[in-house]
Parts: structure tokens; C-alpha cells; sequence
């Protein structure tokens, strides 16, 4: 494609003229046109794409980002405008939004939708395990329940869970708590019960897992009964039974992790 410039009004090379009256020439590859005296070719050379269009680009969509509160990295998944550091600080912003919007959407539409769910399957017989007239007394028990929405760990699982460990022996988390920000919806009761399946199963076949706590507490052992003074004349004539410190016992905590 290109436009041939020539300074006659009448071109003996045109060979279809347009509606809108523009003067075209059909080109073929391997065929070359000579022109005329003072005619000249211009080959189109478009540009694009423009080597602007990836920084305007760039611009727009962190403008679009931070009108829905949400990082550059997140919306675009281009992390190659930012570092650890920066990608980091940007994930955490991101996950308090999340969580912000899943409690918001839980509230607003989940327990709305389940009360009203819940009312037209007790009412229709479809939950045989929840009876009418129990129902009809205190629609609120039946109405209880736990939404889990998912969570997420960090990309360094050790120094989270090291971390979190330190929270919940501090006080400042619980185990429920940890388990709701990394178990991927599940809640306290799972997690235990199926860490409890799972020892009971590894003991019923005779496995050593280095998991179990159970192997990191203290063997039980009895203290060594003190040595009577035989300078001490107080001691003399007394049972040595009698004088033995009685042994402590040392029972292993069994805990989970």
C-alpha cells in the first residue's frame, strides 16, 4: 500500500476512480510501476505499535487499580514493574481488601440467602433431620451458621508458621484463628479430627511419624530419692521408707500442632 504523489491533475496511471472521488492503482506483488516525471511514491508505514502504547497502558490500568482498591500486580498480573519488597507490601494491602469483601459479601447476601433457602426447605420436608414445629419455636438455632471463607498463606511457609506459633503461645491468636487464615475454609473441629484420624491410624499400624507430638515428650523417669546425712542425729533410727522422697512422675502432654 501506497500513495503516489504526482503534480498533474490528470494521472495516466490511475485506473479506478472512487465514489468519493479519490484516485486509486491496484498493485501486485513482483510488478513495479514507472512513474512519470516529477511523480513520486510513498509506501505506507504505519506506526504501530506505538512505543508509547506500553507505558500509557501501564498508567491507565494502575489508575483503573486504584479505583477498585486493588494493587497494579493484582489487576494487570504484571510483576515486572515491582520488586519482593514492594510485590509483598502490595499483596497484603490486596488480602485485606479481599477479606474485607468476602465478610461484606457473606452478611449482604450469604446468611440472607441461607435463612430464606433454609424457611422453604423446612417448609417443603426436604431436611428430614430438622422438624417443623422445632422450627416454627426458634427458626434463629436452625438459622446459626459458620461461613468459611478461604484464606491465604504467605510464600514462606516457615517463618509463618513460625510466626503463628509464637502468636498463639503469646496469646495473641488462637489455633482457630491460624486455621482460619491458612486452612482454605476449614475450621477447628476438622483440622483436629483429622489430625486425631490420622495418629490414630499411624499407631494402629505401627508407624513412627516425625509428626506426631507425642515423640517430642520427655520419656517419664522418677527422681533419685536424696541421700540421708549421717551427721544429722535426727535421722538415726528413722525408716529409710519413710525418709525417701517420694518419686515425680513425668507424664507426656500430648499436644497438637
Amino acid at each position: 500500500m501506497g500513495i503516489l504523489e504526482t503534480p498533474e491533475a490528470d494521472d495516466p496511471l490511475v485506473d479506478t476512480e472512487t465514489d468519493d472521488g479519490q484516485m486509486q492503482m491496484y498493485l501486485e506483488a513482483g510488478i513495479v510501476q514507472r512513474l512519470r516525471p516529477g511523480e513520486k511514491f510513498t509506501s505506507y508505514a504505519p506506526a504501530r505499535p506505538n512505543p508509547a502504547l506500553d507505558p500509557f497502558l501501564r498508567y491507565m490500568l494502575r489508575e483503573v487499580a486504584a479505583g477498585m482498591d486493588v494493587s497494579y500486580e493484582a489487576l494487570s498480573r504484571d510483576y515486572s514493574q515491582s520488586n519482593y519488597s514492594s510485590s509483598r507490601l502490595a499483596l497484603l494491602d490486596d488480602r485485606d481488601t479481599w477479606t474485607h469483601l468476602q465478610q461484606w459479601f457473606i452478611r449482604s447476601f450469604r446468611e440472607p440467602l441461607h435463612r430464606l433457602w433454609l424457611e422453604r426447605a423446612v417448609l417443603a420436608r426436604a431436611i428430614p433431620g430438622v422438624d417443623l414445629a422445632q422450627y416454627t419455636a426458634n427458626p434463629a438455632k436452625f438459622e446459626a451458621v459458620e461461613f468459611r471463607p478461604r484464606g491465604w498463606s504467605w510464600v514462606d511457609p516457615t517463618k509463618e508458621v513460625e510466626a503463628y506459633i509464637a502468636a498463639v503461645r503469646a496469646g495473641f491468636m488462637t489455633i482457630g484463628d491460624v486455621i482460619a487464615l491458612t486452612g482454605g475454609g476449614k475450621n477447628l473441629e476438622d483440622v483436629l479430627r483429622a489430625r486425631m484420624k490420622e495418629l490414630d491410624l499411624a499407631e494402629e499400624l505401627g508407624l513412627k511419624l516425625d509428626t506426631d507430638p507425642a515423640a517430642d515428650a520427655p520419656p517419664a523417669s522418677s527422681a533419685a530419692a536424696p541421700a540421708a546425712s549421717n551427721d544429722d542425729p535426727a535421722d538415726e533410727g528413722d525408716d529409710p521408707e519413710d525418709t525417701a522422697a517420694p518419686a515425680a512422675r513425668v507424664v507426656p502432654m500430648r499436644t497438637h500442632a
